[in-house]
């Protein structure tokens, strides 16, 4: 059977702390207890979509190590399917320590040996991967040789197959830019969904409006531009549009652009005009704020649909 969505991207180990402010070089910060969690921008899409309902795959590769053994099992008894992450015996699963400073984070990250960095296509040729949407996580596209060249030439032949391609950078400012990969992945992008912060970093320093242009010129269908706090805007060949924030009460904002994403698919996937897309995205991205974690705290469709931000979201398109 088809599948909804499949994900191609990054998985880490995240242990999240809260610390009162960040120590000197050689000095000592204080907290409160450390949490372990599931994370990476390419697992937490797959979360918010798999909690939203669609049928999604993941595909990834761990290490056979500690960090890994609990990754399988957390990822499986959230319900989404394991079957596709490779477990690899030379490389070692990511693993991210993540300091919340007042609500903001700050990333120490054990990336550079990371296995979801090392797919081969012998790790994927005997997976059966036809999809409708296939959403790819800019980490592999930064950070990997491998993982890269793997899964661009699968995206190249989903998307002339027909499949609608979904691209987030999330790149940080000390990734090395390769203009000639983003330029590649952007031919086979429908959707693209960058914070207004990737949008410098991948392009440089022309203007938001040049940059904008440049990406719809490639043929680019559709940009998202996530403003974290501001909301969220949508740039089109026919125009642009805001969308304000939804109203959280924040306590961790780890993953919310993840969650944001994993919505605009599971509008996409369910038709919703342009003007619900948004709206949803903010409110389910904003929802996702409210608890410690990413992926496998995102709220399920039920959770969805009771809260306070989908509910204003309906009430505003009764009294329009």
């Amino acid at each position: 059977m088809k599948t909804d969505l499949l994900v191609l991207g990054d998985i880490n180990i995240d242990i999240l702390g809260v610390i009162d402010a960040m120590p000197p070089l050689g000095g000592c910060a204080f907290g409160t207890t450390p949490s372990m969690h599931l994370g990476g921008a390419g697992l937490n899409t797959a979360f918010a979509a798999h909690k939203l309902g669609l049928r999604t795959t993941f595909v990834s590769k761990i290490g056979r190590d500690f960090w890994g053994d609990w990754a399988i099992k957390a990822i499986a008894e959230q319900g989404l399917d394991v079957a596709k992450i490779v477990r690899s015996e030379k490389w070692p699963t990511g693993t991210v320590f993540t300091a919340l400073i007042q609500g903001e984070r700050t990333f120490f990250a054990f990336r550079k040996t990371a296995a979801d960095n090392h797919v081969l296509p012998s790790d994927i040729e005997d997976m059966h991967l036809e999809c409708g949407n296939v959403f790819l996580s800019g980490t592999v596209v930064f950070e990997s040789d491998e993982s890269f060249a793997t899964y661009m030439k699968l995206i190249e032949t989903l998307h002339a197959g027909g499949a609608r391609v979904f691209f987030d950078p999330n790149v940080r400012p000390n990734n090395s830019i390769s203009s000639a990969r983003v330029e590649r992945v952007l031919r086979s992008t429908d959707v693209f969904l960058p914070s207004e912060a990737e949008l410098g970093i991948v392009f440089g320093g022309s203007s938001e409006n040049m940059i904008i242009e440049s990406i719809l010129a490639r043929g680019v269908k559709e940009i998202w531009i996530k403003r974290g706090a501001r909301g969220a805007e949508l740039a089109t060949g026919e125009g642009r549009i805001a969308f304000p924030p939804a109203k959280a009460v924040v306590i961790d904002t780890t993953g919310a652009g993840d969650a944001f994403d994993g919505c605009v698919v599971w509008a996409y996937q369910k038709g919703f005009p342009h003007s619900k897309i948004g709206k949803y995205a903010n409110a389910y991205a904003g929802l996702s704020t409210e608890k410690i974690g990413a992926g496998e705290m995102y709220p399920s469709m039920a959770q969805f649909l009771s809260s306070s931000q989908y509910l204003k979201v309906e009430k505003e398109r009764e009294d329009s």
